[in-house]
């Protein structure tokens, strides 16, 4: 059993002003979030060349600073625009896992696992009803993924030792995920 907690503080100043308006008033937006961090992990080796791995932990996703600045931005790959909003708070993600692993030589494993996230206030990308076609950013209430995943790594030497470096790696990941996103008033106030 390995277990822990990390303690973040952080704090983050956005200041928008317009270059264009001469004594304009700059709007300020500011985030000061302390976060305890758990994460534990155990690992059970149940049989010889078996064992089984479960594990916590909690993770946090900040806004950067033009997801919390209230000006526009053009981008010039997705060729869209993008308006800050200034409510914007950090999400908090839950993690576990577990998994069973097969170590049939010390290098090669096949292994077979699950893993839950669930996420508070999730940062999402919303369209935000307008004249023109802009996205802006929304804290959702809560977010899940739910995943299955098989692991595979196997040395060639069983064909002939010449090929004793040359292994095969896969990976097959099945992910589900669902947000519920907030219902917003449309301009006229009708949802």
């Amino acid at each position: 059993l390995m277990a822990g907690a990390r303690v973040e503080h952080a704090t983050i100043d956005v200041e928008t002003f317009d270059p264009f308006t001469a004594n304009a008033t700059p709007q300020v937006v500011g985030l000061d979030n302390t976060d305890v961090l758990p994460a534990a992990t155990l690992t059970w080796r149940f049989v010889e060349d078996w064992q089984a791995r479960a594990g916590y932990s909690r993770t946090l996703n900040r806004p950067d600073l033009r997801e919390l600045s209230p000006s526009r931005f053009f981008d010039v790959e997705s060729n869209v625009t993008y308006e800050g909003t200034t409510t914007l708070e950090r999400a908090l993600i839950d993690n576990f896992d577990a998994r069973v692993e097969y170590y049939y030589t010390a290098d090669e494993v096949f292994s077979i696992g699950g893993f839950y996230k669930s996420f508070q206030d999730p940062i999402e990308v919303l369209l935000r009803p307008a004249a023109e076609t802009i996205f802006t950013w929304t804290n959702s209430d809560e977010a899940y993924s739910l995943g299955l995943e098989i692991e595979g790594r196997k040395r060639f030497d069983f064909i002939t030792q010449a090929l004793e470096n040359l292994y095969l790696a896969a990976n097959l990941t099945l992910i589900t995920s669902e947000v519920q996103v907030q219902k917003r008033p449309n301009a006229d106030g009708s949802e």
